[in-house]
């Protein structure tokens, strides 16, 4: 993992203020102590001129399109993981300089207020957004953004607080974003609807089939759309046959669902044991029938 860190850029900074576009979409080294910062775009805001939302780069620019354009948003999503994100520090080194972090050591970042009051990790796309939000004086951490996010994923996170272009993210979104299904506890009794969808997700479905096709361990696999009666949401729903333990499933797709196109709905996994009752919706696996 590499780690920069170093004085954020002492420039003329003028704070935003602005609306939040919420955007819907968790083993990394080294662990993040949080610690609470009051965001310097709190104080005094009533004198602060309003400053349209100017990219410092790429990933910037993609987080503005998918503010406004929902098809977007995968694209962005994805560039994320591979991006370089940053996080505030409570005090600023000497030097810049770049080191591995290593396995036990802990890393404190300061923390932003969710609305609900929740505190989570702020991150950042730039340098320059730490400075807008926290003053000078602090220093930063900059790494993959795939690590970054799998770091704070248990608590969720906020990307750019205080900016026209900021994001919000639930623990459970941030494991989506990272290709991972987020467990479900489905109490005994309850009622799921699943049929074949009617526009169904080709790219998710095709790479699904890819991935386990190639494992000989996957008997079935059943591709449906589900309706959960008691809180009236939808979602995808895979049904795995295999003597495998669901883990493994789960390990067998993590790179698959990483970068995977969802159409808007989130992807329920269910894992069980080969033969019993024919699945619901499309049969994935195997590809051909004799």
């Amino acid at each position: 993992m590499r780690v920069h860190s170093g004085e954020a850029k002492l420039n003329n900074m003028k704070k935003l203020l602005g609306r939040l576009a919420t955007i819907l979409g968790a083993k990394p080294q080294a662990s993040p102590t949080r610690r609470e910062a009051t965001p310097s775009s709190a104080q005094g805001s009533s004198q602060t001129p309003f400053v349209a939302f100017q990219p410092h780069n790429a990933i910037e620019q993609m987080l503005a399109e998918a503010a406004i354009k929902p098809d977007a948003r995968m694209a962005f999503q994805q560039a994320l993981l591979e991006a370089d994100l940053y996080v505030a520090t409570p005090d600023a080194p000497e030097a810049v300089r770049m080191r591995m972090a290593g396995e036990a050591e802990s890393l404190s970042v300061l923390n932003v207020k969710r609305p609900d009051g929740v505190s989570v990790a702020a991150i950042f796309t730039a340098q320059e957004r730490i400075v807008e939000v926290f003053g000078v004086g602090r220093g930063f951490v900059a790494m993959k953004g795939s690590v970054l996010l799998e770091m704070v994923a248990s608590h969720g996170a906020c990307l750019n607080p205080g900016s026209s272009y900021s994001v919000y993210w639930t623990p459970n979104e941030l494991a989506r974003i990272l290709g991972k299904l987020v467990p479900r506890t489905v109490k005994k009794g309850t009622r799921i609807n699943l049929g074949t969808p009617a526009d169904p997700p080709t790219a998710l479905i095709e790479a699904l089939k890819a991935t386990l096709s190639r494992d000989p361990r996957i008997t079935e696999a059943w591709f449906a759309l589900a309706h959960w009666p008691e809180d009236g949401k939808w979602s995808w729903y895979l049904d795995v046959r295999t003597e495998l333990d669901g883990a493994v499933v789960q390990s067998l797709l993590d790179e698959t669902l990483k970068h995977a196109d969802y159409a808007g709905r989130p992807l329920d996994m269910i894992v069980n044991k080969p033969g019993g009752e024919q699945g619901s919706g499309m049969r994935i696996v195997p590809l051909h029938t004799h």
